[in-house]
């Protein structure tokens, strides 16, 4: 859903132009235009919500875990000592599109009340320059060793009837079709028995005995590569506040490891389009992008 008034929903759309910190497939964080200090990013949602009440958790989940991430960036490239989070709900809400601001701060900077006084950059290169060192601390920081998790803190394990709930969730962050009813667990339950029954996988990540990810593994024989086994990797996801931390990477080696075993010579994929950062993720984890998916829907 969009509103046509919407400034940050131009943005969102193109419409309106902005300097990006961030770009995923479900958050965006772009340079405030009147900032407290040099760096002061928003974290938005890319579909429209105005109050947090009509946030849906998954989505602000999302929205934390960049937020997060954008605060180390702001450490990385400007120095700054902490950061200041902000988020507004109706009152004194500019812009009725949920958002959280992230400040960098300094010992001393002279901040002092709530939001004033407010600043403009120089023009429109120095935000550029300032977005574009932001972007490439973000960057940087996905591939740093320092923001993995430390060794035997991920398990992967195949998944079981109890862990429905925590995966369908995991799903709706961007697998579920508009037409689907997330609270009917009988369906998705049935769906796992009959995967389960037909000798696909559904792997689990676990991070202190909680459920962080998920990957469908499924199996299937051609003709070509005489009879050769395919293994097609399905929805993976990693809950938005472990992302670059090491759990997809540990989901989809134990996916290889398992394609292998059903004695697999190819293991294969799609990627949304507009998945950009899943896309170098694949890449670092060896995949090619050597064709062109296409998809019908029955």
């Amino acid at each position: 859903m969009t509103k046509p008034d919407c400034v940050f929903d131009a943005i969102v759309a193109g419409d309106l132009p902005a300097h990006f910190v961030l770009e995923e497939a479900e958050v965006l964080a772009f340079l405030d235009a009147r900032p407290l200090f040099a760096g002061h990013t928003l974290v938005v949602p890319r579909r429209h919500h105005a109050t947090v009440a009509e946030l849906p958790l998954t989505t602000a989940s999302l929205m934390w875990g960049a937020a997060a991430r954008v605060a180390a960036a702001q450490r990385d490239a400007l120095g700054c000592d902490g950061t200041f989070f902000g988020l507004n709900d109706v009152v004194s809400q500019s812009v009725p599109h949920c958002h959280i601001h992230v400040v960098p701060r300094r010992r001393g900077d002279g901040l002092r009340g709530f939001f004033w006084p407010r600043t403009r950059y120089a023009d429109d290169a120095e935000a550029a320059r300032v977005a574009a060192a932001l972007r490439a601390a973000v960057e940087a920081s996905r591939a740093r060793p320092a923001h993995l998790l430390p060794a035997g803190r991920v398990a992967v394990r195949d998944a079981g009837a109890g862990d429905l709930p925590r995966l369908v969730s995991l799903l709706a962050d961007g697998s579920l079709t508009g037409g689907e009813d997330p609270g009917r667990l009988d369906a998705y339950r049935d769906a796992l028995a009959e995967m389960t029954r037909a000798g696909h996988r559904v792997l689990v990540a676990e991070v202190d005995g909680q459920v962080a990810g998920m990957c469908q593994v499924i199996f299937f024989r051609h003709l070509q590569h005489n009879g050769g086994r395919c293994a097609e990797l399905e929805s993976v996801h990693v809950d938005g506040a472990l992302r670059g931390r090491g759990v997809g990477t540990a989901l989809v080696s134990a996916a290889v490891e398992a394609a292998r075993e059903a004695g697999c010579y190819r293991v294969q994929l799609t990627s949304n389009k507009a998945r950009t950062d899943a896309h170098r993720f694949w890449a670092r984890q060896g995949f090619a992008a050597t064709h062109e998916g296409f998809k019908l829907y029955l």
